[in-house]
């Protein structure tokens, strides 16, 4: 499983990125599992679908077992989860940018 406990703007952050493409990045047909757990910068979604594309061409299947309630709130906001088979929540406020 592939924990990103916090993403946020922080070179830490990005190298946390990395890290996920080189551990996967000879995947092929298989699941890859995600958890994000305290924190997710929603401006980070462009990075890590970046990422997560390049594991979808090699026909491997995202899952993600974990994201904290907050997280998957903006997350299912901004459109990001529904590249991955979830039912996108309306953002009555207009407070994300799509993903």
């Amino acid at each position: 499983m592939n924990r990103l406990f916090s993403i946020n703007n922080s070179f830490e952050s990005y190298q946390n990125l990395i890290a996920l493409y080189e551990e996967n990045k000879d995947t092929l047909f298989s699941d890859i599992h995600i958890e994000i757990r305290q924190f997710f910068a929603a401006n980070m979604s462009a990075a890590l679908g970046a990422v997560l594309d390049v594991f979808t061409s090699n026909v491997n299947k995202i899952q993600f077992d974990y994201l904290s309630p907050p997280i998957e709130t903006i997350l299912l906001k901004n459109d990001f989860l529904t590249f991955y088979g979830r039912q996108r929540a309306l953002d009555v406020n207009n407070t994300t940018i799509k993903f």
